[in-house]
């Protein structure tokens, strides 16, 4: 054989005495190349691991690879050796007498698949900072020309708007002396008329039914019909309007969960000015509509989704209407905090599984009783070990469930969110998963929302591992300011558990086990890594766990 044995001393290295690590190669024909070693002696047990590439011997010096390729055969072999010294102090540290080979063999898979792991992480989280700098550079920037011409456009509407009010509060006030002046009460009425129908009309009070009409032109049906007809044309360009038109329209595409955050968009944009024209909508405007939204105390996050559907909502009727593309120019620019994110542990999800509650629901719930624990307590496992949304956990599973040639089989579908993509996820049936659908004759009972996160939360607030505090922050405006419960402290982790927090488990376990991007984006039917990054914990992984395994149990 020809090698370069190299002793590992506690003293330099910081190696556990009685073991070496040898790199070697086969010494049959020094002209030819040989496959590169790296071999571990503790005394008479050898664990050699292969460096998966061969080497002219005479570049072995002193147990360094020279030559063109030193640098990259460099560093494989000082993982390697790095790993087996990894492993075997472990197992030092673990006590483990006697240390065979294959416990040596067993316990550096480990160290390299979380090595592994963490490289793969660090190397996603670099890619999408790349990504967000990409995307920066393609936003187009307006000239300041443009933008002075779009500021003096939007000042001066305001300016004809302010002066047009101006001259209706001058008309009733000269109506309301006149009345008291030349006691002319006829001419007076009409001018008092005039001016409210104007005023009404451009402070954009439609709520003004029709009863309401004729009492204000002093019982004149005819007056009033025309006023009424007037707001009701008028009311067809209210942004508002528009958005249940775009709900409408797209209701097949929206889940209930997300039609609600466009009623929040609908409440807001009616409580800052309820006439808002979708015509209207400018850049100044926005700002404006941002401004408001901070001043009624919304949290950044909450403003900046509001933000997003609004500018939505107008890129959707954009070309439809011919609208000015000065909305284009509005950019969220307030602060934001990220914090991190919230997914059972291990530990935590080990003991939801296993926990069953001492009592029924509380009466105070509809249709309470011990299934509605089950019910939750499987489509909450399910989701955890599928990474499935809330939205698409109810259909047929049947209808899903395909078989393969080796006996596997797999659900194969099309997310709710994501159909229009055709985006296809292709998700392994474990045996745990198995055993759900099997219980639940392969389709769950529909659960309210709101109604399947109260039970999450009552459930898990008996669980001791859900009960630490937990640290979070939150900008309004540009005050920061921790979040915290009803009770002005800081809330425990069952308060903050939702219908989401599955697919954000079954992330990051995929993750932590060492799942390459492709498979994490197949299964969780991402087609951007900026938005998986999201769900992407930060927490250091816990060495040499795969927490996947866990759903190869039965129930």
């Amino acid at each position: 054989m020809y090698l370069v044995a190299i002793k590992l001393h506690t003293t330099n290295l910081n190696i556990t005495p009685m073991a070496t690590i040898t790199v070697l190669t086969k010494d049959k024909n020094k002209s030819k190349e040989q496959p590169l070693w790296v071999m571990l002696r503790h005394g008479r047990v050898e664990v050699p691991v292969s460096v998966g590439l061969s080497i002219d011997p005479k570049k072995l010096r002193n147990g360094v690879v020279v030559g063109s390729e030193a640098t990259h055969v460099n560093k494989l072999v000082g993982d390697i050796k790095r790993d087996l010294q990894q492993a075997y102090d472990l197992l030092v540290e673990e006590a483990v007498i006697p240390i065979t080979r294959e416990m040596i063999r067993a316990k550096y898979e480990l160290v390299k698949s979380t090595r592994l792991a963490q490289e793969a992480k660090l190397r996603f989280m670099s890619q999408v900072e790349l990504s967000e700098k990409r995307e920066k550079a393609k936003v187009a920037v307006l000239s300041v020309e443009d933008l002075q011409l779009q500021l003096e456009e939007d000042e001066r509407k305001l300016e004809e708007k302010r002066n047009r009010l101006l001259q209706i509060k001058g008309q009733a006030h000269d109506a309301f002396l006149g009345l008291l002046d030349t006691q002319d009460y006829g001419k007076g009425f009409d001018v008092v008329k005039e001016a409210t129908r104007q005023a009404l009309q451009d402070n954009k009070k439609y709520d003004l039914d029709y009863s309401q009409a004729t009492a204000v032109f002093d019982g004149d049906e005819t007056q009033a019909k025309e006023f009424h007809e007037q707001v009701q044309a008028d009311q067809k360009d209210l942004f508002v309007v528009y958005v249940q038109k775009f709900l409408q329209e797209q209701k097949q595409d929206h889940a209930q969960a997300t039609v609600y955050t466009y009623q929040s968009v609908i409440r807001a944009v009616n409580d800052y000015n309820p006439g808002l024209r979708i015509q209207d909508v400018s850049r100044v405007v926005l700002y404006d509509f941002q401004d408001h939204l901070i001043r009624k105390g919304s949290l950044n996050s909450t403003i900046e989704k509001i933000m997003s559907q609004v500018k939505g909502i107008m890129n959707y009727f954009q070309f439809d209407l011919n609208l000015s593309l000065s909305y284009k120019q509005y950019k969220f620019k307030l602060p934001k905090l990220e914090n991190d994110i919230l997914y059972f542990s291990l530990k935590q999800l080990e003991e939801f599984v296993a926990f069953t509650p001492a009592y029924r629901v509380p009466k105070r719930y509809k249709n309470a009783g011990q299934p509605a624990w089950e019910r939750m307590k499987d489509q909450m496992i399910f989701m955890c070990a599928t990474g499935l949304r809330f939205s698409d956990i109810y259909g047929d599973f049947r209808e899903y469930l395909r078989t393969h040639r080796d006996g596997s089989q797999t659900l194969e579908l099309y997310p709710q969110k994501t159909h229009k993509k055709e985006v296809k996820v292709i998700i392994q049936v474990t045996p745990m998963v198995r055993a759900i659908l099997d219980r639940h004759n392969w389709k769950f009972a529909v659960v309210k929302d709101w109604y399947f996160r109260q039970l999450l939360r009552d459930f898990c607030s008996m669980l001791p591992s859900c009960q630490e505090e937990v640290t979070l922050y939150e900008y309004a405006g540009t005050t920061k300011r921790a979040v915290l419960n009803e009770d002005g402290k800081k809330p425990k982790f069952w308060e903050l558990l939702g219908t989401h927090t599955g697919r954000r488990t079954w992330i990051n376990f995929a993750f932590q086990s060492g799942w390459a991007l492709p498979q994490i984006m197949g299964q969780s039917g991402h087609t951007d890594m900026k938005t998986l990054s999201i769900y992407a914990s930060k927490a250091s992984v816990e060495h040499g766990v795969r927490p996947l395994n866990f759903f190869n149990q039965e129930l």
